[in-house]
This record gives C-alpha cells, sequence and structure tokens, in this order.
C-alpha cells in the first residue's frame, strides 16, 4: 500500500512538472518563474469571452494553478522534511494545516474558478448595460432637439394669437395686423408672416389651422404645409 501510494504521488509529480514544462527536480526558484510566464501568457482576460482561444486560456490557467499549488505543497513538505526540528503541538497542527492534501487543493482551484467566471459575468453584465446607455443617447439628444423645435414654434404661435387680441382697427371688430410686408400670395413652405401679408387676417384659429371664412390655411412648426381653398371664400394662394 505504502510503495502504491508513493508510485501516485511520484506519477502526479510528474504531470505537474509536464505541466509546466519543466524537467522533473527543477529547482523552485525556476518553478515560480515558470509559472507565471505561463499564467501571464494564458490569462483568460487576454481573449474575448466566449471564443475557443478564451476557453482554451481558462483551462491551461486552471491546470497551471493546480500543478503550481501541488507542486508548492510538496515543495514545502519537503524542505520541512529535510531540515526537523522540535516543535510545539501547536506548530504541528498549523504544519498540518499547511500540507492539505490535493483534493483539497482542487476543491480550492475549484471554488477559485467559480469566483472567477462570476467576476466575468457581472464586469459582461455591466458593460452590456453602458452599451446601452451609449445606445440611447443619440435618441436623447434627437427628442430634445425635436421638443425644443415643437416649443419654438409654439412660442411663434401664442405670440401671434397674443398680437391678435392686443392689436385691432378701431373700425372693425376682428384683431388685424400692422405694418407686415406686403406680398400677393403665399404657397408651400411659406412663413406665418408671408401669409397674413398677402391674406390678411384670420377670422379665426384653431390650432394650427387659420380660417379665412370657409377656406382654410394648415400650418406646421410655423410653416404652410396645405390649404382648403373655397370659391366663396378664395385664398391668395400661387
Amino acid at each position: 500500500m505504502l510503495n502504491s501510494t508513493n508510485l501516485s504521488s511520484q506519477n502526479r509529480l510528474r504531470e505537474c512538472y509536464l505541466t509546466l514544462g519543466l524537467a522533473p527536480q527543477t529547482q523552485w526558484p525556476e518553478i515560480k518563474r515558470t509559472y507565471r510566464r505561463l499564467v501571464q501568457k494564458n490569462h483568460p482576460d487576454r481573449f474575448n469571452e466566449g471564443t475557443p482561444e478564451h476557453k482554451q486560456a481558462l483551462n491551461n490557467f486552471l491546470a497551471l494553478q493546480q500543478a503550481y499549488e501541488y507542486l508548492s505543497a510538496h515543495n514545502q513538505t519537503l524542505a520541512e522534511t529535510q531540515t526537523p526540528k522540535l516543535q510545539s503541538p501547536s506548530s504541528n497542527k498549523k504544519m498540518q494545516f499547511q500540507q492539505p492534501p490535493f483534493s483539497t487543493t482542487s476543491k480550492s482551484t475549484i471554488n477559485k474558478s467559480t469566483q472567477y467566471r462570476d467576476r466575468i459575468r457581472a464586469n459582461s453584465f455591466s458593460k452590456r448595460w453602458l452599451l446601452i446607455g451609449l445606445g440611447l443617447l443619440p435618441i436623447g439628444y434627437a427628442f430634445r432637439n425635436e421638443l425644443m423645435i415643437t416649443n419654438k414654434h409654439n412660442q411663434e404661435l401664442t405670440n401671434v394669437k397674443q398680437h391678435f387680441l392686443t392689436t385691432k382697427i378701431s373700425d372693425s371688430s376682428s384683431p388685424q395686423y400692422q405694418a407686415i410686408p406686403d406680398y400677393a400670395s403665399f404657397s408651400i413652405g411659406d412663413d406665418m408672416q408671408t401669409v397674413l401679408s398677402s391674406q390678411g387676417q384670420p377670422t379665426r384659429i384653431e390650432g394650427n389651422n387659420w380660417f379665412y371664412g370657409a377656406s382654410k390655411v394648415i400650418f406646421a412648426k410655423g410653416k404652410v404645409i396645405d390649404w382648403q381653398n373655397t370659391t366663396s371664400d378664395p385664398l391668395k394662394t400661387r
């Protein structure tokens, strides 16, 4: 039974050395340098998550960790065996705690791997929401600009209505504008001032619609977009 245990331990040591690409009996400083170099080369953060390269790097990373931890425990046991010294019962417990079997080392490695995967998922989730937020920024800017244009149009329409209410001609019951440049007609795309100059004051205003008797001029954002002309109350269009 003892010989079988020793043989299994030697096989495990040989596998760990091969994982690190080292020859058996390599000195501990060289093991540490090689491990650090290989971990940097095979670290999963160097590859995009979900790609074959990332999966291969993660498997290599875990294998390197297991091999290094086993060699570290073996090296510590070997050093304590070669330099015996008197120890109290409490120090013996500490020594036993510092020499866990390979099964405990594997469990610790698995826990580290699980924590690493959870951290990657959390970072990926945060990045996904950041990209969504950045994608919504142009929509927010466009909505703000549209709102500013609408508010400007509403203010202009309010000013026109206010002008109708405050500016009157004494011999007429309807409000009229004063001193507006004279235009013979209006068309699609003309502003409210052009319509007032060519057609005169409307008989009434309802929202974006100016009524001239039975006829109607329709505005959108302060510009003429359409009209409804009647023979009884013709509009001066072109």
